[in-house]
């Protein structure tokens, strides 16, 4: 996830498709459905169960991450606008319920250390993935087979990581 926002950005103004602010602002579609739906991801978890929440908002990650592969490297604006709202939207519906299960499987006195070891863990993806997608990237025989090929390996990732949602224990 965050070696698409790394990449995404940084192919935009290397290609000439947007200058930094165009590119900054290409990102509102994906920002704006996080911050319009994160807050009801509490009530529908409880309607819902968490476990649903998880893993539809990881899907929802990984179709828009994936709509962004076939987006020619950003150059289709509109289809990587949809990728983006897809992934803003997964983005809403996964990160309340994923903190919030987290917390819960713990004593309350450990319930900061549950929520620091998550965000521990997503920086520590957030690097990896950056250099991981970086290098596939950088690999492309063109900037555009690079791009493809990393937002496909993104994807492809934030599927697996759909996994322990899936099967984990009622």
């Amino acid at each position: 996830m965050y070696g698409v926002l790394f990449l995404l950005p940084l192919s935009w103004q290397r290609m000439g498709v947007l200058d930094a602010t165009g590119a900054g602002l290409a990102f509102l579609p994906m920002s704006l459905a996080f911050v319009a739906l994160s807050h009801r991801s509490g009530p529908w978890s409880r309607r819902f169960g968490a476990r649903r929440l998880m893993v539809g908002g990881m899907a929802l990650i990984g179709a828009g991450i994936g709509v962004l592969a076939f987006s020619h490297a950003g150059q289709s604006l509109w289809l990587a606008e949809v990728g983006l709202f897809l992934t803003g939207v997964g983005m809403a519906l996964n990160t309340g319920p994923v903190l919030a299960t987290a917390v819960a499987a713990v004593e309350p006195t450990r319930a900061g250390t549950a929520s620091a070891m998550v965000n521990t863990a997503r920086m520590a993806g957030a690097t990896l993935g950056v250099g991981v997608l970086g290098h596939v990237f950088a690999a492309g025989s063109s900037v555009f087979a690079g791009f493809s090929a990393a937002m496909a390996l993104g994807g492809v990732v934030v599927g697996i990581g759909a996994l322990p949602a899936i099967f984990a224990s009622r």
